[in-house]
């Protein structure tokens, strides 16, 4: 291998400051990027994607039963948007409506006694 001239190493130099000067740029501006839409992405939830949420999320712990504001809180969503949503879910039968306001996972266990005797007297449960 040739030894370099030092002008050579000089220009190479250079060329590599500015280089990483540039990447640094563009790393700023691509975690400003993300960094903005990660903000905005979690204090709206893309409507689209709430029935499965919603469904998901109370079949995460299917004995208890929820409130609209408790499962508006937990998925990060506006309430005028997720109640439609549980009427809608409760009336086509893909969730519970277990009481005035209360919603709940579809019971697995027929059998189950005390899931019948949730059903009839529901109480909302903290979370």
């Amino acid at each position: 291998m040739p030894v370099p001239q030092p002008d050579e190493v000089l220009e190479l130099a250079q060329e590599l400051k500015e280089a990483r000067s540039r990447v640094e740029h563009l790393e700023a501006q691509w975690n400003a990027f993300f960094s903005q839409a990660t903000n905005h992405a979690s204090s709206t939830v893309p409507v689209l994607f709430l029935k499965p949420r919603i469904v998901q999320y109370l079949e995460d712990n299917p004995k208890n039963s929820y409130t609209l504001a408790q499962v508006s809180a937990a998925l990060a969503a506006k309430e005028n948007s997720v109640g439609p949503y549980l009427a809608e879910l409760a009336k086509t039968g893909q969730i519970e409506k277990r009481g005035r306001g209360l919603y709940g996972a579809l019971s697995k266990e027929d059998g189950d006694h005390r899931l019948d005797y949730e059903r009839e007297n529901p109480q909302p449960t903290s979370r």
